[in-house]
């Protein structure tokens, strides 16, 4: 059950060799599209009593305690149970919080890694905290790796919780950590069972159906791609959103290429993003309606609905319905808040349907952690899911992110019924970030990005230096490039985010490789890891077509021959407008070009 797990594709190259392309289907929407593949765990579980079968191999601490009355397996093998949050009301450390602690396990070595557990729920939604804790050659603590927040889709059924984590070099010993966080009802309770950590990153239960959204407006894949309605017919989009001030002219964002001012709260805010045309846009920029301010104690309209009222109705009476794209809903905290944020989605959803009482736009929702994202998706409270993604190949991101690990897990964990569209990037500096950051998403699924933030003035906390005023930032430069290729490749980005082929990277970690099917023929996305030049090879496994050569996707330019199932691609480094190549694996006929 928690062994190693062999490779999903593993059929050669030179085994399924068709003679006619006519033969040849790749990529076929109608198949079924919203079931994802499973990606299996890999390694080995290192964990000493995984079952929790006694208390042998854990320390508790607070409240914590061995329950054998509760267990994931029908063995009966008994569970961890967490009773008392680590946090109060107040925000304050509670010395008596649930917490288990496994014994010291050994590190063979640096990389990536998987710490996954079984959750179960009362009296809930309620939260379990999943950490990694590092330690030396003696067992001496050096720190903790980020952490991740969990919440399960109901209660009473057992959940996989999973969460990515890089294991540097300097760790000789692990322990992981589960911990009782702050409820969302009194007397919440979580148990937990049946422990993983091992090499490599994957879960053990496959990944849930996907629930599109089909509004009236806007509709929503279960793959996450956008379409908007428009003169009667529906246009894809990809949407890049810019997280402005409402200060800056939003004409200067959309000549740039966004295409969507994510934080409006007014309707002239919504106007100002329609206004903003450009070559880009002649239409104007789409705008998300932020609600936060509703849901937080800390908003400046907290559990104001008449407001919420107002102010939507404000825009639709102004004609400005067909320029919202989502509502967006930044929830990485207060996940104490139920009721309320309840009452605002109702509140919304009676104000924003059609004649017919078809909803008009979906509901976007940033939890921050992508375990707690299917706790509101599966109540019907958000419609989109997104998580963070950093930069550079074993970046880790914040707490519960997983950084691109957590855009994978987010995509297949186990209940979570929101596709998993949005890649939202923070701290994007360098001149190539951007452009890494954005292909490195799109090449595992995303179909839509979110940039924190323009600060462009008067910003305080900070946040001047730490964001900055985004015309200023080296990547700028290359996002009227980037606009451009996602327009072109906006069909490719919209199949399956998995084929039934795969790729191999030699050397590894320096490229990161995502495949797509269109229009019966293969395509890689590959993007260099690093800002140096890379010479790389791939090799292909499973391609049901043997005879090919590789061809740029924009120019349809010949990159290179494949011979037994390899090719070598040169790669710039990353930087602005360099350092990606989408690449075309054509089928050669009768060994013609």
């Amino acid at each position: 059950m928690h062994g190693r797990r062999s490779r999903l594709f593993g059929t050669s190259i030179c085994a399924i060799a068709l003679t006619s392309l006519s033969v040849v289907t790749l990529g076929a929407r109608s198949q079924g599209a919203a079931s994802r593949p499973h990606v299996g765990r890999q390694g080995e579980n290192r964990v000493a009593n995984w079952i929790a079968d006694t208390a042998e191999a854990w320390s508790f601490i607070g409240d914590a305690s061995y329950d054998a009355n509760a267990s994931a397996t029908p063995d009966g093998s008994g569970s961890i149970k967490l009773m008392t949050p680590y946090y109060d009301t107040e925000g304050g450390h509670r010395e008596d919080s649930g917490r288990a602690h496994s014994d010291y396990i050994p590190v063979e070595r640096a990389g990536k890694h998987t710490f996954a557990f079984y959750a179960k729920t009362a009296n809930g939604p309620t939260y379990v905290t999943a950490m990694v804790s590092i330690h030396d050659g003696d067992m001496k603590f050096i720190r903790n790796l980020p952490g991740g927040r969990y919440g399960t889709t109901a209660d009473g059924p057992w959940e996989e919780c999973v969460l990515p984590v890089y294991v540097p070099e300097e760790a000789s010993y692990v322990r992981v950590v589960a911990v009782k966080m702050a409820d969302t009802r009194v007397g919440g309770e979580v148990w937990v069972d049946d422990f993983y950590f091992g090499e490599g990153v994957g879960l053990e239960r496959p990944p849930t159906d996907k629930r599109a959204f089909d509004g009236a407006h806007v509709r929503v894949d279960e793959l996450g791609n956008f379409e908007v309605a428009k003169d009667g017919r529906w246009e894809p989009f990809f949407p890049l959103c810019m997280y402005s001030d409402n200060r800056r002219d939003a004409a200067v964002y959309s000549a740039q290429g966004w295409n969507v001012i994510i934080w409006t709260s007014v309707a002239a805010q919504v106007q100002e993003a329609r206004d903003a045309v450009s070559e880009f846009n002649p239409n104007g920029m789409f705008a998300g309606f932020q609600i936060p301010q509703y849901t937080f104690p800390s908003g400046w309209a907290y559990n104001d609905l008449d407001d919420l009222r107002e102010q939507l109705e404000g825009v639709f009476a102004a004609g400005l319905g067909e320029s919202l794209l989502l509502y967006y809903w930044d929830n990485e905290n207060n996940h104490d808040q139920w009721d309320v944020p309840v009452d605002v989605i109702e509140t919304l959803r009676s104000i924003d349907v059609d004649s017919a009482g078809r909803p008009r736009h979906p509901i976007y929702g940033l939890q921050g952690n992508f375990g707690v994202a299917r706790v509101y998706s599966a109540r019907g409270l958000v419609d989109v899911s997104g998580t963070y993604v950093g930069g550079g190949a074993d970046a880790t991101g914040g707490a519960g992110t997983g950084d691109l690990d957590g855009l994978l897990v987010l995509d297949r964990l186990e209940g979570q019924v929101s596709p998993a569209a949005f890649a939202q990037f923070n701290g994007v500096d360098g001149p190539g970030d951007m452009r890494l950051r954005l292909y490195n998403s799109i090449a595992l699924g995303a179909k839509a990005m979110g940039y924190w933030r323009d600060c462009y003035e008067g910003c305080g906390d900070g946040y001047q230096e730490t964001v900055g005023p985004v015309d200023e930032k080296a990547w700028w430069p290359d996002f009227p490039n980037l606009r451009r290729e996602v327009d072109e490749l906006l069909p490719l980005i919209r199949e399956p985010h998995w084929t039934s082929w795969t790729v191999d990277v030699d050397p590894p970690g320096v490229a990161r490789v995502g495949t797509r099917d269109y229009l019966g023929e293969a395509h890689l996305i590959v993007v260099n890891q690093t800002g140096e030049p890379q010479s790389v090879t791939l090799t292909v496994d499973g391609l049901p077509y043997l005879d090919c050569e590789v061809r740029d996707y924009f120019s349809g330019r010949r990159i290179a021959g494949v011979v037994d199932a390899s090719f070598v691609v040169q790669l710039r480094g990353i930087d602005v407008g360099a350092g990606t190549q989408i690449l075309r694996l054509a089928p050669l006929l009768q060994g013609g070009g």
